[in-house]
């Protein structure tokens, strides 16, 4: 009679333990890939111009504009490189930010460094260029 008692404890503890899917995953089904975030800085020269693009915002200043922070948001990407487009209301009125940063290396013309990236910003409608790096 001592046996049964023990087959019973040991068939509901193995009954509890299972190593397959939880009920409702489909197995074939990988999980979704970690969402990768580009960050880089872009700058330019005559005029003077500078965005940084991190996790937390997209940043474009220049010395007639102070630093003014824009949400990030996901870049499309492709092989002519990934576009940044984002938005913010600034004293009321809205601004638009398209970013480009391109594959290609790029001089900014006056200190003579190589930059690995082309950059494009067109904010409200002006466009600037020029070039980029990752961000450390």
């Amino acid at each position: 009679m001592k046996t049964i008692p023990f087959v019973l404890a040991l068939a509901l503890s193995l009954a509890s333990c299972t190593t397959g899917p939880k009920p409702g995953s489909d197995s074939k089904t990988p999980p979704p890939p970690a969402q990768e975030v580009f960050e880089y800085i872009c700058m330019g020269t005559e005029p003077f111009w500078s965005v940084e693009i991190t996790a937390g915002g997209i940043y474009f200043s220049s010395p007639e504009i102070a630093k003014t922070a824009y949400p990030y948001k996901a870049p499309k990407t492709g092989d002519a490189g990934a576009v940044y487009e984002t938005e913010a209301t600034i004293s009321g009125v809205k601004s638009k930010l398209k970013v480009t940063v391109s594959p290609g290396a790029c001089s900014d013309g006056m200190s003579d460094t190589e930059y690995p990236y082309f950059s494009e910003v067109v904010r409200d409608g002006e466009t600037l260029k020029g070039c980029a790096r990752e961000k450390d």
